[in-house]
């Protein structure tokens, strides 16, 4: 081998040697430091734990839950509505509320609003034994029918 392959060598060394101190080596250094403009103490960091699963079906429960109520009449004269909702209390020793609804009519609900299925249901059968046999469940939309899975506890779409 001749003189000048060793001397090429040795030259392309120290052109890597050049390029690692002068153009790789302050890149190391060109960062933040705690008294530059980019650090910025009042960042928040996140650290989000990846050894727990996260399960998203919990939210979707709370998503579906709908606001029930016990439905005894329908009234189009305010007057018929506020006198069937008094003989209504005295008779079933519970809450009975006047709604007008946008179809104009004065909707009794007893009871208040319930998200579980089981409590408007116990209701509703308090309130047929008090001779109020058309009563019904209602959600915000109209009657329901109680055995539609969608209102069950756990119900998953």
């Amino acid at each position: 081998m001749s003189f000048h392959y060793f001397l090429n060598i040795k030259f392309m060394r120290k052109i890597k040697l050049f390029y690692l101190l002068f153009l790789l080596f302050p890149l190391v250094f060109v960062s933040c430091y705690s008294g530059d403009d980019c650090c910025d103490e009042d960042e928040e960091y996140y650290v989000v734990d990846t050894t727990k699963p996260v399960i998203a079906k919990e939210t979707l429960l709370v998503v579906y839950k709908y606001k029930l109520n016990v439905q005894i009449g329908a009234f189009a004269n305010k007057n018929y509505a506020d006198d069937f909702a008094k003989v209504a209390r005295e008779k079933l020793k519970y809450s009975v509320e006047i709604r007008l609804y946008p179809d104009g009519l004065y909707k009794l609900l007893v009871g208040g609003e319930f998200v579980d299925i089981n409590k408007a249901i116990e209701i509703l059968e308090y309130v047929r034994t008090k001779g109020y046999f058309d009563a019904f469940i209602r959600d915000d939309n109209g009657p329901i029918d109680p055995d539609d899975p969608k209102y069950k506890p756990g119900y998953k779409p």
